[in-house]
């Protein structure tokens, strides 16, 4: 009986051990997943960040685009008041001597390069009007379609991303390989006028990076080109392993 008082006893500690070993591992993972969480916020306000700069870059080109059509405006009505400043003095001196008609003639040929000097002034203002709405369209729906497109990035696919610069992003892929879950796979890609992968890490096949760039360029979807990626980053660390 004391034997067996003896193992009872030894399981107990046995027990013990593994229920304190049990609580340190639980102890770092919650340490780990608030690590996680904290760069995740971090990400996430750096991108905010990004965007109200873009907004406030918008507001300010709005207002200098604005006042350029206030300064044409101005300079269009000082252009018409001297022009009916002349056409009256023009008024009261035509019943005067030849004198007074040549001026009349050199008066109505100031009078027309000022009309001219209107319309010109008129169609700048038409223009830029026409340059600024479009500008603003456009910026307003690429931010639209980038923010939509980072969003589902990271919602659907578990990706990182990473700023490079204004226009260049880094999309980091893990859970990639069995034995190494953490390892990170990138693919930077610089958004503009078209897209254009700038490099993998590891390097990938040129010939199927290049397919899907092209790809991308023709149906302008970066999730679809992003899952391809990921794919062909998925290969290669079975193929390691």
């Amino acid at each position: 009986m004391e034997s067996t008082t003896i193992r009872s006893y030894e399981r107990l500690q046995e027990n013990i051990k593994l229920f304190e070993k049990l609580k340190i591992d639980m102890i770092d993972f919650q340490s780990d997943i608030d690590t996680k969480l904290n760069k995740k916020q971090q990400e996430t306000q750096s991108t905010i960040y990004k965007y109200q700069q873009e907004v406030n870059q918008i507001q300010l080109e709005k207002q200098n685009r604005t006042n350029q059509v206030n300064e044409l405006t101005e300079k269009r009505d000082a252009l018409k008041s001297k022009l009916r400043e002349k056409l009256s003095k023009l008024e009261t001196q035509k019943l005067q001597c030849d004198e007074l008609i040549t001026k009349k003639h050199e008066l109505i040929k100031t009078k027309n390069q000022i009309e001219i000097e209107i319309q010109q002034v008129t169609e700048e203002i038409r223009v830029k009007d026409d340059e600024f709405l479009k500008s603003s369209q456009q910026m307003y729906q690429q931010m639209d379609q980038n923010e939509q497109e980072l969003d589902k990035v990271q919602t659907y696919m578990g990706a990182r991303i990473q700023v490079i610069n204004d226009d260049s992003f880094a999309f980091i892929f893990k859970n990639l390989e069995i034995e190494n879950l953490d390892n990170e796979y990138e693919v930077v890609i610089k958004v503009g006028d078209s897209y254009n992968i700038e490099s993998t890490d590891p390097e990938l096949n040129k010939n199927d990076i290049k397919k899907v760039e092209n790809d991308l360029n023709s149906h302008l979807q970066l999730i679809k080109a992003l899952k391809e990626i990921r794919t062909l980053f998925k290969k290669l660390a079975t193929a390691k392993s």
